[in-house]
C-alpha cells in the first residue's frame, strides 16, 4: 500500500508540472501571436491616420487660390490686403476643424507666417530661424520631431509640405501625436536611433529601446522585426511616411507569474502528499507493532 501512494504521487506530480508547462506554454505562444496581429493592426491604423493628414495636406498645397497666394504675397503689406486673405483664412480655419490644432502656411520672402487664428508672425519673424524650415530640402511631405506646444500643453508633430513652383513657400497641418497613439497603450514611437520620442508612459521619454531592453541594435536597425525576451515581446514596425518607426511592447510576466504559482502549488501539494504517506507508513508501523506486542 505504502509503494503504491509513492508511486501515486510521484505520477501525479510529474503529470501536473508537465499539464501546466504545456498550459502555459500553450498560452504563451497565443499572447504572442495575438501581439504580433495587434502590432499589425495598430501599424495599419496608424498608417491610415497618416494617409489622412497627407490627403488633407494635398487639399491645401493643390488648391489654385492658396498657391496663387503664397506666390503673390511678397511683404507684410501684401498679407491682409490680397484678394485671396479671406479665402485663405476661410481655407485655413476649415481643415483645422478637420482635427487639427493648427493649419498655417509661410513664406520666407515675406518672413510671414499665417495660421487658422488670424495668428501672423511678428516683425523680425525669420522662417529660416525655425526648425521646420529644413523641410526645403525633403521631398514630398516633410513630418517633425514630437515637440511639446506649452499653449494646447499637447504633444505635437507638423506635417509640412514645400510648394516645388514657389521657392520657400510652406504649407502645413500641426497635429496632436496623443490622438493617434494613445488609443493603443502599447504603441511607442522611436527615432531612427531607438530612442523614444512619444510614450503613453511618460518613463519612456527619451530612453533608449535598446536600454529598456525592448529591442537588440541588431532588430533595432532593420525596418521590421520581433523580439522576445523574459516575459516580454516587442514588435517593431515601419510607418511609411516618415522617418520614426512604431513599437509595439507588451509584457506577459502576469501569465509568467501564474505559471510561477501554479508550480509552486504543485509542489507544495506534491510534497504534502508525500509527507501524507510518510505519516501513513509510520502510524501503520506503530499499529502492526501494538497489534505483535
Amino acid at each position: 500500500m505504502r509503494k503504491i501512494l509513492v508511486v501515486l504521487s510521484i505520477v501525479l506530480a510529474v503529470a501536473g508540472v508537465y499539464f501546466i508547462e504545456v498550459h502555459f506554454a500553450e498560452a504563451y505562444e497565443l499572447e504572442i501571436e495575438r501581439a504580433r496581429q495587434e502590432a499589425d493592426l495598430i501599424e495599419s491604423e496608424i498608417n491610415l491616420s497618416f494617409e489622412k493628414i497627407e490627403s488633407d495636406l494635398s487639399t491645401l498645397y493643390g488648391d489654385p487660390k492658396l498657391v496663387a497666394y503664397l506666390n503673390e504675397v511678397n511683404s507684410k503689406e501684401d498679407i491682409r490686403s490680397h484678394r485671396n486673405f479671406d479665402y485663405v483664412f476661410e481655407l485655413l480655419k476649415s481643415k483645422a476643424d478637420q482635427g487639427y490644432m493648427y493649419a498655417w502656411i509661410a513664406n520666407d520672402r515675406a518672413n510671414f507666417f499665417l495660421d487658422n487664428t488670424d495668428f501672423i508672425g511678428p516683425d523680425g519673424y525669420d522662417p529660416k530661424k525655425r526648425p521646420w524650415y529644413e523641410a526645403i530640402d525633403q521631398e514630398g511631405i516633410y513630418y517633425s520631431d514630437p515637440y511639446s506646444d506649452i499653449i494646447v500643453e499637447n504633444s505635437l508633430m507638423t506635417a509640412i509640405k514645400v510648394i516645388d513652383d514657389i521657392p520657400y513657400s510652406f504649407v502645413c497641418l500641426d497635429f496632436s501625436i496623443s490622438n493617434i497613439f494613445d488609443r493603443f497603450e502599447e504603441a511607442i514611437l522611436i527615432d531612427e536611433n531607438g530612442m523614444v520620442v512619444y510614450s503613453k508612459n511618460q518613463e519612456h521619454f527619451a530612453s533608449s529601446v535598446v536600454d529598456l531592453g525592448y529591442l537588440t541594435e541588431d532588430i533595432l536597425s532593420s525596418d521590421e522585426g520581433t523580439y522576445e525576451k523574459e516575459g516580454t515581446i516587442s514588435v517593431l514596425k515601419e510607418i511609411q511616411p516618415m522617418k520614426h518607426k512604431l513599437l509595439v511592447h507588451k509584457d506577459f510576466s502576469e501569465i509568467r507569474d501564474k505559471q510561477m504559482s501554479y508550480k509552486v502549488m504543485m509542489q507544495t501539494g506534491c510534497v504534502g502528499l508525500l509527507l501524507l504517506v510518510i505519516l501513513i507508513t509510520i502510524f501503520f508501523k506503530r499499529q502492526v507493532k501494538e497489534c505483535d506486542e
